[in-house]
């Protein structure tokens, strides 16, 4: 009976740990979507060592070289196994200590996590069992001060004590149980990639469904898809709010980039009501939204901003662009493409289609082979919002928006132009947009300080341009407005891949005009603010605790606080409740 609670003792602590980290991974698996390409790329570029707790980490490894040496060194062994304990119980702790504060590691509950998990836990006892039985097999009389080793433990050399069989059992498992504990990443993945079969064929009987859904009701229904780079999603919020009042819309809760996550999203929204169908794609290799188009045949395709958001995944430039712009060549031969013409990529595509082409600039571009030009001007920019104006042949219209940020406008005009599509009335249009929430730029002031402002972008996942767009709304406001200086809290832009250093000396580059602080937890983006310019403070955080202290250190009265990120919304609610 001992012996079992010794057994216990033992593996609870190493056990924990080892789900605790294969949660995590299953949760970055599972935020791209298991794929092996946005994974490793992740890893590679993205996962800061900060976050990946080197210390503990390396000691791992130290300790089990310890441990190993159970067959020539009893001390040395002992050592490893009392190091593996200790690190065992503080991590924990550490964890306790997330739990507690709600900062947790979760996944989403699906039929695959569900498989994985229990994978895991079959393995893990069926390790443990095999280890533990040859040794709970042995009779240990209560009189017998030796207990020799099991059969399968060579017995020592004449003149070397023999080894206590418990102790040769904590020797060994502390040697497995390290093993998984180090190895859980790797173990992880390939448990993920024993479940990519039966994920496939569930794969194809979603897509099968939905095909059959678009078939029944194709007749009565409008598909409109949206792609790009960046302004994806703001791009297809405002065209349901355009929409959602006069039709029947059904749109996609996320970003897709196969059809498959895609059918599971929106088969069983889609009834013989539906009017509209509006979906948001992105790829991370070429012929997803090729496969995506031949499924859905889009009556009108919005492509918004190629930037190198999400570039990570791909070998070159060309294939990145190609990837995106597949969606053109695959809209509905007589339906309408809605692009961008400032981008002379999309252009290029935009010539060889043969349905519809309207295209829209804010540069006065111009282009013959389009069949309608809308040109884009602001003529009219406050913190209240814009007044601007779209100009084709044949009118101009005037709107007027709540809207704070230039790249909203961007990214609200496609919308406008599929709206006027579908045959929505310009007077709706100006009411619509006239009363469009921008949930995307929240604005607020300190709690008993009204000069100091703190301003959210709304969004988790930080692009390059939409940072840049940020620090210039709030370059206006100070200039307007007489705030003292400018602070930029963010977590960096994810998935930029080999371009990231090259992407962020850009960044730092226009940053250092209008920025006074930076506070980071990219080391990347850290390293290269620190080492350029004297007058631009950058500051290294490792969590939101530490991001909230050093910000309420460094902010006075009258500055502007930008927040971008993930995180964004607990440092400003915390900020104003100064907590």
């Amino acid at each position: 009976m001992e012996f079992f609670v010794l057994v216990i003792l033992f593996w609870l602590p190493p056990v924990i740990i080892f789900f605790k980290n294969a949660v995590w991974n299953l949760s970055l698996w599972q935020q791209k979507q298991y794929r092996f390409e946005r994974f490793f790329s992740y890893i590679r570029w993205d996962h800061l060592p900060d976050n990946r707790e080197l210390t503990l980490g390396n000691l791992k490894f130290i300790v089990f070289a310890l441990v190993c040496t159970l067959a020539v060194s009893i001390y040395s062994a002992s050592i490893g196994i009392l190091l593996a304990y200790v690190i065992w119980t503080i991590e924990i702790f550490l964890l306790l200590g997330k739990v507690i504060g709600g900062k947790s590691e979760s996944i989403k509950i699906s039929w695959r996590n569900t498989a994985i998990i229990i994978t895991l836990s079959v393995l893990v006892s069926l390790l443990i069992t095999v280890i533990t039985l040859p040794f709970a097999s042995i009779n240990r009389p209560e009189t017998q001060e030796v207990i020799y080793l099991p059969q399968f433990i060579p017995e020592g050399r004449d003149g070397i004590p023999v080894i206590p069989d418990v102790y040769v059992y904590l020797g060994i498992s502390s040697i497995f149980a390290l093993f998984l504990d180090i190895a859980a990443p790797i173990i992880l993945g390939l448990i993920v990639f024993l479940t990519s079969p039966i994920g496939w064929l569930k794969n194809k009987l979603a897509v099968f469904r939905l095909k059959d859904k678009i078939s029944r009701y194709r007749n009565n229904l409008t598909v409109i898809a949206v792609t790009g780079s960046i302004g994806k999603t703001v791009t297809k919020e405002f065209l349901h709010k355009l929409l959602k009042n006069d039709y029947n819309v059904v749109k996609t809760s996320d970003i897709y980039t196969t059809i498959e996550e895609l059918s599971y999203d929106i088969t069983s929204a889609i009834t013989d009501d539906t009017q509209i169908l509006l979906v948001e794609v992105e790829p991370f290799r070429k012929g997803e939204i090729s496969e995506i188009a031949e499924v859905l045949k889009p009556d009108i395709s919005i492509i918004t901003d190629i930037d190198v958001q999400h570039y990570g995944a791909f070998k070159s430039k060309k294939d990145y662009i190609d990837a995106r712009l597949e969606l053109i060549e695959g809209t509905n031969p007589n339906g309408t493409v809605i692009a961008p013409i400032d981008n002379k990529y999309i252009l290029h595509y935009m010539n060889a289609f043969k349905g519809q082409k309207i295209g829209f600039t804010f540069l006065n571009k111009k282009s013959s082979a389009l069949n309608t030009l809308a040109t884009v001007e602001i003529y009219k920019r406050s913190v209240k919002g814009f007044k601007f104006m779209i100009k084709t042949k044949e009118s101009i219209n005037e709107y007027q928006t709540p809207i704070h940020r230039t790249t909203l406008i961007h990214q609200l005009v496609p919308a406008i132009v599929a709206a006027e599509k579908l045959g929505a009335t310009q007077k709706t249009i100006r009411e619509k947009v006239n009363k469009l929430s921008d949930k995307f730029t929240n604005i607020y002031t300190l709690e008993g300080d009204e000069h100091t402002l703190l301003i959210s972008t709304g969004t988790p996942d930080s692009n390059l341009k939409g940072i840049l767009a940020a620090v210039d709304y709030a370059s206006n406001i100070k200039k307007k407005f007489s705030h003292n200086r400018i602070l930029l809290i963010t977590d960096g832009v994810s998935e930029l891949g080999k371009i990231k250093r090259k992407s962020y000396a850009r960044l730092v580059e226009k940053l250092k005009y209008k920025v006074s602080i930076v506070l980071t937890s990219d080391p990347l983006l850290y390293e290269l603010l620190s080492k350029s310019y004297l007058d631009l403070l950058a500051v290294k955080t490792r969590s939101t605790e530490e991001t909230l202290f050093n910000s309420r250190l460094l902010l006075k009265s009258g500055d502007i606080i930008i927040v971008e990120g993930k995180d964004a919304h607990e440092i400003l609610d915390s900020l104003r409740s100064q907590e």
